[in-house]
């Protein structure tokens, strides 16, 4: 038996009084009206110590005044109550009731305060007054189908269209006015809702979500979604949104003009006005695209947009509005965003990411549809203070709260598309799709792929750059800065990507880098050098890349690199020197110097010595210059012959002259026929005088054109026993008389002149012979001399090349150090990132939240390609106050460095 109560006052006892009557139930579903009353006094239960008269009035105004009589035997105390279905329902309407149940017994445990009189399930509870809409169909939509409870005015269960066992809605928990739940899900706050996709109820528990606070949407049609707070929006699939105004919402109703406020009747006909009616009530604000499930956002205004994306943090964002931007986004921090892909920004107002031209131009579309959506909201609004200001009716206040919470969503989508097409905050410096920038602290900003921005105020814009340290800034690519104050870009129209700078304010953008393949110094060229940058042999210019560098310093601020290993010392070697390699060519550069100093006074011995050679070769070739002889005609006719004249003797008219040129003799022959001289070349055949030129003679003794030269030209006086024009044995001429000799004298010279010349003239050859062989001893010492100038040239050369080669190998050994050092730093960045990894991991441990309880926990992270491994032991003491905890951690590749720790906490 089913008992089913309703309040009435009594009159004569002037309380309330709850009306019980009995009602049968066949099968699974039970619809009867009252055949027993029994009044039940809740005076106990309102505190109510005197009795009074009951009285109900039903909706058609008929008077169900329960009799005196039967209040006196009917009344029973609600301890006394001992129906084995345990129904409770208590309407003040007087009508009908269906209850239902999809099991073999009947419905029970059900309990209905209110205006509900179908579409009761099994083990219901329902208080409140309008719970769903009776124009849905029947056993269809907003009709949760068993285990539900609703406590609320005008709240909606359920949301399939199926019938049936199709229609498996079930378990949900709404409280609230107007809120709603659908299937196994919580809606706790005015105008919450759980609205999930999935409809089979009771084995849909793992969709299950829930939303908490006014206005909180967890709804859309969504599966495993949490929204907590006023105005809180997740309606993205596995989405959590925590805080006043955080998430990224979709689909924003009114619901103040939904169906529980403008109800339109079912069936085909209407379609058209609902239709019409959803469009308006809903806004379609659509931050995130391409579903983008499993987003966290927690904190005022924070939101989360793109798959997997996280924003922690007041107004923390991801994402860029209306894209699929942002998927495993990282935002920690007030006012942090993490605009592309796989981005990570920690700090407040950290920036990771930045938007294309592309993307701001679709940004400004995008601004204008919300602004006309914000328009439609005011309009909303508008009309609902025009409804409140005629009845202040809950439900017209009710709508003015909806109308509001839809402006203020989007509102909220509005600011967050301005704030990002904001081009100089958030403008690439490439226009395409970035990932993995990082920016981790205050202020700081990695705009560009794998970039990472680490420090305050620091901000790194160039490709696979890394800043660490405060106030930093990088435009170059695939450049590193360590330090504070640090600049490297291209303001000189260098490019500078590459380069690495370390240290405070050290200079990393005023450097030139050099190609180097050559150095002059005192003269001497050196070339051939190794690392030279892409020179080529012999060439010192500016490098093609200008951030091949490493910078420690800057101009005044100049550092020291301490504790630099010996580098190698090779024809190839790029390693660095240190102070003692370099001390050790200076100390032998330096003996070589007191050596070079000593044979100073050796050179100046050497070069006086040569000095005075070149003075007496001065005497020499003046003595010869002086020394000459005299020939003259027998008219007293002479001439002075240098030793640099040339002495011609002509012989015409039979005479012929000859010149030994071993004894120096000059012979003079003339033929004695009636053409007593002949002329001859050195065989003895003759030859014809024309005009000074000597010419052969063919067989027939007339002149060819073949030359003789004079030199070759015998002069003889014709033998008159030897043949046709042959010269025969010498014919002696007597009796010549002494020729005048003269420059322009032809007369013959006689035996006694001649034998005269001949001595003077072998008296001259001596003297020139003398002199020649003073000239050849004096080339002699002077080749002996040059020589040891070479010797001691080459001594020198070979001295200094030695100790300049070994300088050079001992720079080379420097620079191999500064690149082992870059090695060592390369090495310390990767060992830092393994110790990152491994705090971030002992971090993540989790502890018990229970007195009493203990823990053992595992966690692992990884933070640029290092991974680490922490566990740890955790104790709550049983009163909650104590809490202790120890934890070890290690990185899981490379060198192994372990983390140990303990911490004790007091809470109170």
């Amino acid at each position: 038996m089913n008992r089913i109560y309703k309040t009435i006052w009594n009159a004569a006892t002037q309380s309330w009084t709850v009306a019980g009557e009995l009602a049968s139930a066949k099968g699974k579903s039970a619809s009867k009206k009252v055949t027993t009353l029994t009044a039940l006094s809740i005076a106990s239960v309102l505190g109510v110590s005197n009795a009074m008269a009951a009285v109900s009035i039903n909706a058609s105004g008929t008077d169900l005044a329960i009799k005196k009589e039967e209040l006196a035997t009917n009344t029973l105390p609600i301890a006394e109550i001992k129906d084995s279905d345990r129904n409770i329902i208590v309407i003040n309407n007087g009508q009908k009731v269906n209850i239902e149940s999809d099991g073999k017994d009947r419905a029970k445990n059900v309990i209905v305060i209110g205006s509900q009189n179908k579409h009761i399930y099994d083990e219901q509870i329902l208080i409140g007054n309008k719970i769903n809409s009776p124009f849905y169909p029947e056993h269809g939509i907003s009709a949760g189908k068993a285990g539900d409870v609703a406590i609320g005015n005008r709240i909606t269960l359920g949301g399939s269209y199926s019938s049936g066992k199709d229609a498996k809605d079930a378990f949900s928990t709404a409280v609230g006015y107007a809120a709603q739940a659908v299937g196994p899900v919580v809606a706790m706050g005015v105008g919450a809702r759980s609205d999930m996709r999935d409809t089979q109820g009771w084995d849909s528990v793992k969709s299950g979500i829930v939303a908490v606070g006014p206005f909180a949407l967890a709804a859309d049609n969504k599966n495993g979604t949490t929204a907590v707070g006023a105005l809180s929006a997740s309606n993205y699939d596995h989405s959590v949104s925590l805080g006043l105004l955080s998430g990224a919402a979709n689909d924003w109703e009114n619901r103040g003009l939904g169906e529980q406020f403008n109800p339109i009747p079912a069936g085909a006909e209407n379609d058209a006005k609902r239709k019409e009616r959803d469009e308006y009530a809903t806004f379609k604000i659509n931050e995130a695209q391409g579903g983008s499930p499993r987003m966290t956002s927690i904190g005022y205004m924070a939101g989360a947009r793109g798959t997997n994306a996280i924003a922690i943090g007041a107004k923390a964002t991801t994402g860029i509005t209306h894209t699929s931007n942002g998927y495993n986004a990282i935002a920690l921090g007030p006012w942090a965003r993490a605009l592309t892909h796989n981005s990570l920004a920690i700090g407040d107002s950290a920036i990771a990411g930045g938007t294309t031209k592309e993307e701001r131009e679709a940004l400004q579309k995008e601004i204008t549809r919300l602004t006309a959506l914000r328009d439609k909201a005011d309009e909303q609004v508008r009309n609902a203070n025009k409804l409140l200001e005629k009845d202040a009716s809950a439900e017209n206040k009710f709508k003015v709260a909806s109308a509001q919470a839809a402006l203020e969503r989007v509102k909220l989508a509005l600011a967050r598309a301005t704030e990002e097409s904001n081009e100089q905050n958030y403008s690439l410096p490439v226009e395409k799709q970035i990932k993995y920038a990082m920016a981790i602290g205050s202020g700081a900003k990695a705009n560009n792929a794998e970039t990472i921005a680490l420090g305050r105020l620091s901000r790194v814009s160039g490709e696979k750059s890394v800043a660490i340290g405060s106030t930093n800034e990088i435009d170059s690519n695939k450049a590193v800065a360590l330090g504070n104050n640090i600049k490297i870009n291209a303001a000189d129209g260098k490019k500078r990507d590459g380069a690495v700078v370390l240290g405070d304010s050290s200079d990393g953008e005023k450097i030139t880098v050099r190609a180097v393949n050559k150095a002059e110094v005192n003269g001497v060229t050196y070339d051939g050098f190794e690392g030279t940058l892409g020179a080529a042999k012999g060439v010192l210019d500016d490098a093609a890349d200008q951030g091949r560098f490493v910078s420690i310093g800057s101009k005044g601020n100049e550092r020291q690199i301490k504790h630099v290993a010996a580098g190698e010392i090779l024809a190839t070697s790029t390693d660095a020197i240190n102070g003692s390699q370099l001390y050790m060519v200076a100390n032998q550069v330096g003996a070589n110097k007191k050596d070079i100093d000593a044979n100073k006074k050796g050179i100046e011995a050497n070069k006086k010595a040569i000095d005075d050679i070149n003075a007496n070769i001065t005497t020499i070739n003046q003595t010869i210059a002086g020394n000459h002889w005299i020939i003259a005609d027998d008219k007293g006719n002479d001439s002075k012959v240098q030793n640099t004249n040339t002495v011609k003797f002509k012989g015409e008219n039979g005479v012929d002259v000859s010149l030994d040129s071993n004894n120096k003799t000059v012979t003079i022959s003339a033929d004695s026929s009636n053409t007593p001289t002949v002329y001859t070349d050195k065989d003895g055949n003759k030859v014809v005088n024309n005009n000074g030129k000597f010419f052969k003679v063919d067989a027939n003794g007339k002149p060819t054109t073949t030359e003789v030269k004079n030199d070759d030209v015998i002069v003889s006086v014709k033998n008159p026993n030897a043949g046709k024009d042959k010269a025969g044995a010498p014919t002696t001429i007597t009796n010549v008389k002494d020729a005048k000799l003269t420059d322009d004298s032809k007369d013959a010279v006689n035996g006694s002149q001649l034998y005269k010349t001949n001595s003077d003239v072998k008296k001259n050859a001596d003297s020139i012979n003398n002199l020649t062989n003073q000239v050849n001893g004096n080339k002699d010492k002077i080749g002996e001399l040059d020589q040891r100038i070479n010797n001691i040239n080459t001594n020198i050369n070979n001295a200094v090349g030695d100790q300049v080669r070994n300088i050079n190998k001992r720079i080379d050994g420097v620079e191999n150090r500064v690149n082992h050092l870059d090695n060592k730093i390369n090495n310390v960045d990767k060992r830092a990132s393994r110790g990152i990894a491994t705090a971030g991991a002992m971090g993540m441990l989790p502890q018990p939240h229970i007195s009493g309880r203990s823990m053992v926990s595992a966690a692992t992270t990884s933070y640029r390609g290092q991974q680490s491994l922490a566990v740890g032991y955790s104790r709550l003491s049983d009163n909650g106050k104590h809490i202790i905890k120890f934890s070890g951690a290690s990185n899981l590749s490379g060198k192994k460095d372990a983390m140990v720790g303990a911490a004790y906490g007091y809470q109170w």
